[in-house]
């Protein structure tokens, strides 16, 4: 895999000399002089997202000094001079760009300096934490903890682009020099498309960062979630026991007394109620789920709140759903028959997303509780997934465009053993444990002919990408109406990503 080459970051310095002038004074006196004259450091540099960053505000926190502030070019370039009292290393943030965008880049010395996605990512992973915090109050110190990660930071940024976009570069990612339209700013073009394809953001790509981990996975379009798979069993019937008649041989003389027949009791054996169907939800029901990201130890919230309501004229029961990151909240909400638990219908989740996801058939959730299982028994649902929005218009640009996104999903459901399962909330005897995997494929782009030159070489390393195979592990539970825990892998060979959600409180209304 080709890695970025290190070129020297020495500083840049711009020096005039006047011409040595001699005068001799035919008196006897005379003098000579020299004077030199250096124009003071700058540092000089590209703010680029793929396109250029235009009139975009710079900031450069040196390790002594005040701070430097300018203005981008409508080409994005920039030039900030220090002075006396300003040394470096240099860290910068440049702010700007619709939609506006916060970028990070850092200069060991004087000179050329470039601020874009990936020297952000470089930042990130050198300082283990977010850029932004740090700038704010950035010092020599945080300087010396960035200088001394750079190398490794370049090439951990480096491999990771390169599994995303299948594109690499030999420009030094800080100092390279580069300009907006050429092949290594396509890199750039490429990497936006894959994270707004997949309603990411860099913020969630400088998560993995700061973690060091695998940042191709965290830009994967999940699959559709699976709500609780009820197991249905059927009912046991036990045939009657007929007792054959009992013939008393006639009486001869001397009379032989018949002893009497005693037929034993029929004893039924008691049937279990059924373990593996969740609790019919009722209206004041609200269960607490926490999920647990691995690497990176993200953590959400989940909440289900249950409600009567009615769905296109009829009486419903509304499963509100609420997830909750970094103190953003979306919500979806489900409709389903009081009585009976039958799917009617689902509302579309609010939130700043900027990719819609539609499924087909839309009843697929419906399709997979109605499944039948047994200990061993496999059962398999195939999905449709379509992705549009701006996240889709956008993201795909630089390809050629695209209005949507499709997908194929394949689950495979089988039946596990049952056994106990303890979570926050409690222990759960005998849960109903099954395994579903899900695997994705057919990818296409609606709205796009393929024509530009960058289709070829990205589409199928996003479509390699989106088609890893996704593994979960439900637990069901009689006594509840939700899953009390659900672990994902979602591994590959472009790292290890796992998520576990756990039941950590509940409340049932009377039944």
């Amino acid at each position: 895999m080709t890695r970025f080459s290190r070129f020297s970051q020495q500083g840049f310095v711009v020096a005039s000399v006047s011409a040595a002038c001699v005068l001799l004074a035919g008196c006897g006196g005379g003098n000579s002089g020299v004077s030199t004259t250096a124009a003071a450091p700058m540092l000089q540099g590209l703010a680029a997202t793929g396109a250029a960053l235009a009139n975009a505000a710079v900031t450069a926190k040196c390790a002594t000094g005040a701070p430097m502030v300018g203005t981008t070019a409508a080409d994005g370039t920039f030039t900030l001079t220090l002075n006396a009292g300003q040394t470096t290393p240099c860290m910068l943030q440049v702010v700007g760009g619709s939609p506006s965008v916060t970028l990070h880049g850092f200069a060991v010395d004087a000179g050329r300096v470039n601020i874009t996605p990936l020297t952000d990512l470089v930042v990130t992973k050198a300082l283990g934490t977010s850029p932004t915090i740090a700038f704010g109050s950035y010092d020599a110190a945080k300087g010396n903890v960035i200088r001394a990660g750079l190398d490794a930071a370049k090439s951990y940024v480096n491999t990771q682009v390169t599994a995303i976009t299948g594109q690499s570069t030999l420009l030094d990612l800080l100092v390279g020099v580069f300009k907006v339209g050429d092949a290594d700013d396509k890199i750039l073009d490429s990497l936006a498309a894959a994270t707004a394809a997949a309603g990411k953001t860099l913020s969630d790509l400088r998560v993995g960062a700061a973690q060091g981990a695998a940042l191709k996975p965290i830009i994967q379009i999940a699959p559709p979630a699976v709500v609780v798979p009820p197991v249905v069993i059927p009912p046991v019937v036990i045939p009657p026991i007929v007792v054959p008649p009992i013939v008393t041989p006639p009486v001869v003389t001397p009379p032989v007394i018949a002893p009497p027949v005693v037929t034993p009791p029929v004893v039924t054996p008691p049937v279990s109620a059924n373990e593996c169907a969740p609790l019919l939800p009722k209206a004041g029901d609200s269960l607490t789920f926490t999920n647990t990201a691995n690497p990176g130890g993200a953590m959400l919230g989940y909440r289900y709140d249950y409600t009567n309501t009615t769905y296109q004229g009829q009486s419903a029961l509304a499963l509100t759903m609420t997830a909750t990151t970094n103190g953003v909240s979306s919500t979806g909400v489900t409709y389903t028959n009081p009585t009976t638990g039958a799917y009617l219908g689902a509302t579309a989740a609010a939130s700043n997303s900027t990719t819609v996801t539609t499924f087909d058939p839309p009843d697929y959730q419906e399709r997979i509780n109605n499944a039948f299982y047994n200990v061993g028994q496999i059962a398999t649902v195939a999905v449709k997934a379509r992705v549009t929005g701006p996240g889709i218009s956008t993201g795909f640009a630089t390809i050629g465009g695209a209005t949507a996104l499709t997908m194929d999903y394949t689950y495979t459901v089988e039946r596990k053993p049952n056994e106990s399962l303890s979570v926050p909330a409690g222990t759960f005897a005998n849960s109903c444990k099954l395994q579903i995997n899900v695997m994705v494929g057919n990818i296409k782009l609606e709205g796009n002919d393929g024509s530009n030159p960058l289709f070829s070489t990205f589409f199928p390393v996003l479509s390699a990408s989106f088609s890893q195979p996704f593994k979960s592990t439900v637990w069901l539970t009689n006594k509840l109406p939700q899953m009390p825990k659900t672990f994902i892998d979602s591994s590959s060979s472009y790292g290890t990503v796992t998520s576990t959600q756990e039941l950590t409180a509940y409340t049932l209304a009377p039944r």
